[in-house]
């Protein structure tokens, strides 16, 4: 089961805490490993002086390999619903090739075996009078008539459901399921050696009968099956119990080799040898007949009591007793004319065109054998589970669309997303990516962003919707704050300018948004709303060659950044008003790789559209000058048109490889007086015989479908504006459908959930040594210094600005007094070299002092270190725990 993200700790939340966390003065070497690394989320350097020796590289790895354990997300195993058979039972399907959605009953499969059953289908053989044997096995096979899909059941149930759609009428190349005996030779069913003679089929004792024959064709197999068999001589009587039911048997006379008179519950009946009769209820076969002349010897009959008369002709339906069809089922029989069978088929389909569908939790007798059945038990994951993502689209007012769904870290997102920004909608383009104060939702890397405008980042695969809420007016002053506010957290990311940073009319500054850094361009107005912000970023997650954004110039362009949701779908914000420059490279979804990017390359003559396709993503693309214009065609199919609205990107399903797309389009409503409103959603595979709405009959504006991989549409046109509900499972959604002997169960469990840290890898460098820090206040990082103030510059630009002790210094390359032999030294410096962001330095005067102390820090948390570090800024270390540990004064 796939693990999924709790909303425990927010990657947002730790840029936005640094500042008010660090200002109560609470860290110290007690609260480490934070803030260098707090609830899952690191912003550190480890910074080795220039001059180190090889104990510090060892000691500072060590360190910073404990520190990149600590980038993580607290995650929850979602539990997940399990089916275990009480009894005899096989699934259809298997562990590595589940059944889904969509599929035929044989897609998983296409036979089970004695392997699977090994009662049901339990290999025999059949003994003639005269001592011969012939073996047999069975089996059953599945077809592709049979699929799991969402419907009515051709109109049967009042609203849909997800069910298995069973054929109602049969063929050799049609059907449910067959079930199929093959012989290791010809059995001879016209030799009265076999005749009278017991088989065992499917879990039943049957008797082979007169009647059967392989002498011409249509060959056929009479069976006597479900039978007591007594026999009793003339004049005798015997009771019997069958069914519940007692009944009294008696040999009333025998009048011939093949004839005579038998009495149930003392109501007689004549009957010949081989024949099949009802009495008082009871079904009756005359199995043999024994008759003596003499009146020394008694003659006797050999009966099959409660048996029921089984026809299997070849070509032709079951018949059962002499009148009663069953219906779409065919018999097959194969072997040789005049020497015997060699298999026996069976195929079945649906008997009522109403009843033509195994519901979950339901299941379908078998019609012929009697002695099994196959059931539909469940879903894994539940139908309704409570780990279902809901992504809900609807109007806020008359010109507003919003869609709600939860973050990758549970937290709640509403965004108003879609807005008609003129009085009544024409044939242009008018519903925008705009909030209901028309500020705008900026969809493309490097766009301006303007005052109180929105912008969606997705660097590293840490996605964030922005909107810039401060930006300086005028000349920049070294008070004035650059700032963005996550509108889903509600986390703010800040960061103070100075005019250094500025160039002329612009200024370029970093910014760190949750745990990546960012390039922002600002160019300062007269006023706030004159202003803009340009963001760009190195995608080098999406595409390894996405690395050369500066400040104002992306690299490769990314068009579209998704907003990763709670069950790992992304959810993208599209119009069709996304403009490129002819000749740009653009990251669209799903492109991966370094050569996955899309050239624009404008074919200025091509005065038309043409359309092109990345992953699941459908694209239309037309150019005016040297602009192009960029639409996802499923939201409409006319790139002029209408093409804003919601795309979900769902995970990977269970071959690896396959992701899908669903749109939720934003239309119009009305004729002369318009509002915005949700259209019928589309999808990117529809191959499956799923993603096709199907209306309810209990509510006929609700229409509803599932897809492949198990998500959930329903469209509800209530109204004029209506809304689109979107349910999308945690993992894949497959069946749980078995063949289950007569008294097997499935009992339906849900496993448990439990809480696991899954760690983020760290794909920058973090690594430095301390040439690469040109201005340590500019750098916007917690930093681990290894090395003392002889080793590392750093270091003791500390001591010089009072921030350690100035015993510690190294003048002239001799340490000072503070530096004693034998002793590794930890220091917690607050607001090391800017506000807000602090420095650990670990030290020591020779490599095995210096290594003691990155232990002790290496293992921070455990008991007796942690007790020792609780509360404090600087230690002395003698040795890796406890009592090594002393607090300087």
């Amino acid at each position: 089961m796939k693990q999924k993200i709790i909303a425990l700790f927010l990657t947002a939340i730790m840029a936005a805490t640094y500042f008010s966390y660090l200002a109560v003065a609470a860290n110290n070497l007690g609260t480490y490993p934070a803030p260098f690394c707090s609830g899952g989320v690191c912003n550190f350097y480890t910074v080795f002086g220039s001059k180190a020796k090889a104990d510090d590289l060892v000691g500072g790895s060590d360190v910073t390999a404990r520190l990149a354990g600590e980038n993580y997300v607290l995650t929850s195993t979602s539990g997940g619903t399990s089916a275990a058979v009480t009894g005899e039972g096989a699934r259809i399907d298997t562990a590595s090739n589940r059944l889904l959605f969509g599929e035929s009953l044989n897609n998983a499969r296409t036979s089970i075996t004695s392997t699977d059953l090994p009662t049901l289908l339990k290999s025999g053989e059949v003994a003639d009078d005269n001592g011969n044997t012939f073996a047999y096995t069975q089996d059953m096979t599945l077809d592709n008539a049979a699929t799991v899909t969402f419907s009515t059941s051709s109109g049967d149930l009042k609203d849909p459901a997800i069910l298995v759609d069973l054929p109602t009428s049969v063929s050799s190349t049609s059907y449910i399921y067959s079930t199929r005996v093959t012989f290791s030779k010809l059995l001879n069913l016209s030799d009265p050696n076999v005749l009278d003679n017991t088989i065992k089929l499917f879990g039943s004792d049957y008797t082979i009968g007169s009647g059967s024959t392989t002498t011409a064709t249509p060959y056929k197999l009479v069976l006597f099956g479900g039978a007591n068999s007594v026999t009793l001589k003339e004049g005798e009587e015997q009771k019997v119990t069958i069914g519940g039911a007692e009944y009294t048997i008696k040999v009333e006379g025998v009048s011939s080799a093949t004839a005579g008179v038998v009495s149930v519950n003392g109501d007689t009946v004549s009957v010949t040898q081989g024949g099949s009769y009802k009495k008082s209820g009871l079904d009756i076969y005359v199995s043999a007949v024994y008759y003596y002349s003499k009146e020394a010897q008694v003659s006797s009959m050999k009966l099959s009591l409660g048996s029921q008369k089984l026809t299997l002709e070849d070509g032709a339906e079951v018949l059962f007793g002499t009148s009663d069809y069953v219906e779409n089922t065919l018999v097959s029989l194969s072997g040789t004319t005049g020497q015997g069978i060699s298999k026996i088929e069976v195929y079945v389909a649906s008997q009522d065109s109403e009843k033509n569908d195994i519901q979950v939790g339901k299941s379908y007798e078998d019609p012929i054998w009697k002695t099994f059945k196959m059931e539909f038990s469940s879903t894994t994951p539940a139908l309704d589970s409570t780990n279902n993502d809901e992504i809900l689209m609807s109007y806020s007012g008359d010109r507003t669309m919003a869609i709600k769904f939860k973050d990758y870290y549970g937290n709640d997102a509403n965004l108003e997303f879609a807005y008609n920004n003129v009085s009544a909608i024409t044939s242009a383009p008018t519903i925008r990516l705009m909030d209901s104060n028309a500020y705008e939702y900026h969809i493309k890397e490097g766009e301006n962003v303007k005052y109180k405008d929105y912008v969606i980042v997705n660097q590293g695969d840490e996605s964030h919707v922005l909107q810039l809420t401060n930006l300086p007016d005028g000349k920049v002053l070294s008070t004035d704050t650059l700032r963005f506010k996550d509108v889903i957290t509600g986390t703010l990311y800040e960061k103070t300018m100075i005019t250094s940073d500025c160039i002329a009319a612009y200024c370029n500054v970093s910014i760190q948004i949750g745990s990546q850094e960012y390039k922002a361009a600002v160019y300062n107005g007269t006023t706030k709303a004159e202003g803009y912000v340009q963001l760009t970023w190195n995608d080098a997650s999406a595409n390894s060659s996405d690395t050369g954004a500066a400040y104002g110039v992306p690299g490769n362009i990314v068009l579209f950044p998704g907003i990763k949701a709670r069950n790992g779908e992304y959810v993208y914000l599209v119009h069709n008003y996304t403009t490129v420059t002819c000749g740009n490279n653009v990251l669209l979804p799903q492109t991966g790789t370094a050569a996955g990017f899309f050239n624009v390359n404008c074919d200025l003559s091509n005065t038309g559209f043409y359309t092109f396709t990345k992953g699941k993503f459908s694209y239309t693309l037309w150019n005016s000058s040297t602009t192009a214009y960029l639409a996802m065609t499923r939201l409409n199919s006319t790139g002029t048109s209408q093409a804003t609205g919601i795309a979900i990107l769902e995970e990977k399903q269970a071959d690896g490889s396959t992701q899908d797309v669903v749109y939720l389009p934003v239309g119009k409503t009305g004729t002369s007086s318009f509002k915005i409103a949700v259209v019928t959603p589309t999808f990117s595979d529809t191959t499956t015989g799923l993603a096709s709405f199907v209306t309810f009959g209990s509510n006929s504006y609700v229409q509803r479908t599932y897809d492949v991989f198990g998500t959930q549409v329903t469209y509800d046109s209530t109204g004029d504006q209506g809304k689109i509900t979107v349910s999308y499972p945690d993992d894949q959604i497959y069946t749980n459908i078995f063949f289950l002997t007569n008294d097997a169960t499935v009992s339906t469990s849900t496993t448990g959930s439990g809480t696991v840290k899954k760690v983020v890898p760290i794909s920058e460098s973090v690594a430095k040594i301390d040439t690469d820090i040109t201005d340590p206040a500019t750098v916007n990082k917690h930093m681990v210094l290894i090395g003392g103030s002889c080793a590392n510059p750093l270091v003791q630009k500390l001591v010089d600005t009072t921030k350690i002790d100035a015993k510690f210094t190294c003048t002239g390359g001799t340490p000072g007094a503070g530096w004693e032999t034998g002793k590794g030294y930890i220091f917690y410096v607050a607001d090391a070299f800017a506000t807000g962001y602090d420095a650990i330095v670990i030290a020591g005067t020779d490599a095995l002092d210096t290594r003691n102390a990155c232990s002790v820090i290496q293992k921070y948390d455990n008991t007796e270190i942690a007790a020792k570090l609780t509360g404090q800024t600087k230690v002395a270390v003698t040795a890796v725990s406890g009592a090594g540990i002393t607090t300087l004064a």
